[in-house]
């Protein structure tokens, strides 16, 4: 650990998976560390190459440590103590930065979801980010799906209106009905929740999809479409709609989740 010039700290914001912080978000922090205790962990940074320090006018780039860093700035310290990791990459210290912030307990599930992004935008796989992670599975493809809902949706998700089992409900209702109807079951689930209902549950449009035993005729139209795009790997999901088990919308949530983690064009079955 060293004492590290704070000028010299290149804190760029777009690094950072929480974007940007300002000196307000970390008041109750710089009076923490304005105490005897002082500072209880110090930052992480990696040391620039000679071409990049000349490019950039810093010698490190800040990896961890965005709100401690700022504290230090709010209080008009000089210095503050850092780990320097001189064998980071570029990539692997952006998967650091997301990786110990993902670790955090104060993130609201829209962060943790924006954070994501940024492991998929660095090349990694549902699977992978799931495994540096700790988590499962379905942990990180709830948070993929809530990306793709409309922007008021996400925001409700984010202020605790909208919870991990409401939002692959709601993806199904936007698949189906449209993003107007999505948004409204949204609404309404945000409106009970702020009305004290202990249990809310996504409500449906008036064309209610039901659960049946499908015909032979549309099991040999969907299954056909199926083998044509993704061979036989979704085969038991297939049976279990075959069975009355999901419906359509099930169904089709599922091969769309498939169709996006391998990068295959899927617009939706046509029946």
């Amino acid at each position: 650990m060293q004492s590290l010039e704070i000028k010299e700290i290149n804190a760029d914001p777009s690094f950072n998976c929480r974007g940007v912080i300002v000196p307000l978000d970390v008041m109750p922090l710089a009076t923490s560390i304005d105490t005897p205790t002082g500072l209880l962990e110090p930052i992480v940074v990696f040391e620039y190459k000679d071409v990049e320090k000349e490019e950039t006018g810093f010698v490190y780039r800040l990896v961890c440590g965005f709100r401690r860093l700022m504290a230090h700035k709010v209080l008009k310290r000089t210095k503050i103590d850092a780990v320097i990791r001189s064998w980071m990459s570029e990539k692997e210290a952006k998967l650091v930065n997301v990786t110990e912030n993902l670790q955090r307990q104060d993130l609201n599930i829209l962060q943790e979801a924006k954070a994501l992004k940024h492991l998929k935008m660095l090349g990694l796989s549902r699977d992978e980010t799931a495994a540096r992670l700790g988590k499962a599975n379905g942990w990180v493809q709830v948070r993929y799906t809530l990306l793709e809902l409309p922007e008021v949706v996400q925001e409700a998700a984010g202020a605790g209106f909208i919870k991990q089992q409401d939002i692959r409900a709601l993806k199904t209702v936007q698949l189906k009905y449209g993003v107007s109807e999505c948004i409204k079951a949204a609404k309404a689930v945000k409106k009970h929740k702020i009305a004290g209902y202990k249990i809310v549950h996504v409500p449906k449009p008036q064309n209610k999809v039901t659960k049946r035993v499908r015909k032979p005729y549309e099991i040999q139209n969907i299954n056909a479409q199926l083998i044509d795009a993704f061979g036989t790997t979704l085969a038991s999901r297939c049976l279990a709609w075959a069975c009355g088990n999901i419906t359509t919308s099930e169904m089709e949530l599922t091969v769309n989740e498939y169709a996006k983690e391998h990068c295959i064009p899927f617009k939706g079955f046509k029946i």
